[in-house]
Protein backbone atom coordinates (compact mmCIF):
# COMPACT_ATOMS: atom_id res chain seq x y z
CA UNK A 1 0.00 0.00 0.00
CA UNK A 2 1.27 3.46 -0.74
CA UNK A 3 1.58 6.29 1.75
CA UNK A 4 -1.49 8.48 2.03
CA UNK A 5 -1.08 11.98 3.43
CA UNK A 6 -3.94 12.27 5.88
CA UNK A 7 -2.83 15.76 6.85
CA UNK A 8 -4.08 16.91 3.45
CA UNK A 9 -7.21 18.93 4.19
CA UNK A 10 -8.81 17.65 0.96
CA UNK A 11 -9.11 14.17 2.48
CA UNK A 12 -12.41 13.83 4.35
CA UNK A 13 -11.29 12.95 7.86
CA UNK A 14 -14.61 11.35 8.76
CA UNK A 15 -14.24 9.14 5.68
CA UNK A 16 -10.82 8.16 7.00
CA UNK A 17 -12.42 7.32 10.36
CA UNK A 18 -14.97 5.19 8.49
CA UNK A 19 -12.09 3.17 7.04
CA UNK A 20 -10.53 2.92 10.50
CA UNK A 21 -13.76 1.51 11.91
CA UNK A 22 -13.65 -1.33 9.38
CA UNK A 23 -9.95 -1.96 9.99
CA UNK A 24 -10.42 -2.05 13.78
CA UNK A 25 -13.30 -4.50 13.46
CA UNK A 26 -11.17 -6.72 11.22
CA UNK A 27 -8.22 -6.72 13.65
CA UNK A 28 -10.48 -7.59 16.60
CA UNK A 29 -12.20 -10.35 14.62
CA UNK A 30 -8.82 -11.68 13.52
CA UNK A 31 -7.74 -11.76 17.17
CA UNK A 32 -10.79 -13.81 18.19
CA UNK A 33 -11.82 -15.99 15.23
CA UNK A 34 -9.82 -19.08 16.20
CA UNK A 35 -10.84 -19.26 19.86
CA UNK A 36 -13.34 -22.07 19.24
CA UNK A 37 -16.37 -19.93 20.05
CA UNK A 38 -19.81 -19.96 18.45
CA UNK A 39 -20.60 -17.11 16.06
CA UNK A 40 -23.07 -15.68 18.55
CA UNK A 41 -20.43 -15.63 21.29
CA UNK A 42 -17.85 -14.20 18.86
CA UNK A 43 -20.21 -11.39 17.87
CA UNK A 44 -20.94 -10.60 21.52
CA UNK A 45 -17.23 -10.38 22.32
CA UNK A 46 -16.45 -8.32 19.20
CA UNK A 47 -19.17 -5.85 20.23
CA UNK A 48 -17.31 -5.30 23.52
CA UNK A 49 -14.27 -3.97 21.63
CA UNK A 50 -15.82 -2.41 18.53
CA UNK A 51 -17.90 0.36 20.05
CA UNK A 52 -17.46 4.03 20.87
CA UNK A 53 -17.16 3.59 24.65
CA UNK A 54 -14.34 1.04 24.42
CA UNK A 55 -12.56 2.84 21.60
CA UNK A 56 -12.67 6.08 23.60
CA UNK A 57 -11.18 4.27 26.58
CA UNK A 58 -8.32 2.65 24.63
CA UNK A 59 -7.71 5.95 22.81
CA UNK A 60 -6.94 7.61 26.13
CA UNK A 61 -4.71 4.74 27.20
CA UNK A 62 -2.54 4.81 24.06
CA UNK A 63 -2.37 8.60 23.66
CA UNK A 64 1.13 8.92 25.13
CA UNK A 65 2.59 6.35 22.73
CA UNK A 66 1.49 8.35 19.67
CA UNK A 67 3.74 10.57 17.57
CA UNK A 68 2.83 14.23 17.13
CA UNK A 69 1.63 13.53 13.57
CA UNK A 70 -0.57 10.66 14.78
CA UNK A 71 -2.04 12.90 17.48
CA UNK A 72 -2.71 15.62 14.90
CA UNK A 73 -4.66 13.22 12.67
CA UNK A 74 -6.63 11.82 15.61
CA UNK A 75 -7.47 15.31 16.90
CA UNK A 76 -8.54 16.43 13.44
CA UNK A 77 -11.08 13.61 13.37
CA UNK A 78 -12.11 14.16 16.98
CA UNK A 79 -12.90 17.77 16.12
CA UNK A 80 -14.67 16.86 12.87
CA UNK A 81 -18.19 17.93 12.00
CA UNK A 82 -20.02 15.25 14.00
CA UNK A 83 -23.70 16.04 14.37
CA UNK A 84 -25.19 12.82 15.72
CA UNK A 85 -23.99 10.13 18.06
CA UNK A 86 -25.49 6.93 19.48
CA UNK A 87 -27.33 6.94 22.80
CA UNK A 88 -24.94 4.25 24.07
CA UNK A 89 -22.18 6.82 24.65
CA UNK A 90 -21.56 10.49 25.31
CA UNK A 91 -20.64 13.00 22.60
CA UNK A 92 -17.12 13.16 24.09
CA UNK A 93 -16.74 9.36 23.87
CA UNK A 94 -18.04 9.38 20.31
CA UNK A 95 -15.63 12.13 19.27
CA UNK A 96 -12.72 10.29 20.88
CA UNK A 97 -13.71 7.03 19.20
CA UNK A 98 -13.81 8.87 15.87
CA UNK A 99 -10.28 10.13 16.56
CA UNK A 100 -9.25 6.57 17.40
CA UNK A 101 -10.75 5.23 14.17
CA UNK A 102 -8.96 7.86 12.06
CA UNK A 103 -5.74 6.95 13.85
CA UNK A 104 -6.29 3.25 13.07
CA UNK A 105 -6.84 4.08 9.37
CA UNK A 106 -3.64 6.12 9.31
CA UNK A 107 -1.69 3.32 10.97
CA UNK A 108 -3.19 0.74 8.62
CA UNK A 109 -2.06 2.74 5.60
CA UNK A 110 1.33 3.80 6.95
CA UNK A 111 2.46 1.85 10.06
CA UNK A 112 0.44 -1.36 10.40
CA UNK A 113 2.83 -2.81 12.98
CA UNK A 114 1.68 -0.12 15.43
CA UNK A 115 -1.87 -1.51 15.27
CA UNK A 116 -0.39 -4.79 16.47
CA UNK A 117 1.18 -2.90 19.38
CA UNK A 118 -2.28 -1.60 20.31
CA UNK A 119 -3.74 -5.11 19.97
CA UNK A 120 -0.97 -6.40 22.27
CA UNK A 121 -1.98 -3.82 24.89
CA UNK A 122 -5.58 -5.07 24.68
CA UNK A 123 -4.47 -8.70 24.83
CA UNK A 124 -2.49 -8.05 27.99
CA UNK A 125 -5.12 -5.84 29.62
CA UNK A 126 -8.15 -7.96 28.72
CA UNK A 127 -6.54 -11.41 28.88
CA UNK A 128 -7.50 -12.34 25.33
Amino acid sequence: MEYVDLNNEDVGILNIAYLGDAVWSLYIRQLLYNKGLSLKKLNNIVEQYVNAKYQSKIYGEIWDMLSENEKKIAKRAENGNIKHYPKSCTMKEYRESTGFEALIAYLYLNKPSKINDIIDIIREKEGI
